[in-house]
């Protein structure tokens, strides 16, 4: 079974080191991805550093869209570049509703 801790390099998804503190001084740094507020409402999209697949997926859930006040999760995905996507789309929906 694959890891579940993950971290950020410069954008890029890593295996963090297997010392879980250094792993979390690692997560700390740099998670969000994008924070848009938008027509009263926030669309967040943050790193979580543990795979929220927990290993059962064949990629790893790594990130993770919400709106705010109503706390709905959008999606997750495993990549920076998907998570920019998947928060602009996110944004757009509210915007045409």
């Amino acid at each position: 079974m694959r890891s579940l801790f993950y971290a950020l390099d410069n954008k890029k998804v890593v295996h963090p080191v297997d010392n879980l503190t250094e792993w979390g001084t690692k997560w700390r740094k740099n998670r969000r991805v994008a924070l848009t507020n938008v027509l009263g409402t926030t669309v967040s999209t943050v790193f979580l550093g543990i795979d929220h697949s927990f290993g059962h997926g064949a990629a790893p859930m790594l990130f993770e869209t919400m709106v705010f006040p109503t706390s709905e999760l959008i999606g997750r995905c495993s990549t920076w570049q998907e998570a920019k996507e998947l928060h602009e789309r996110a944004v757009q929906r509210i915007k045409s509703s």
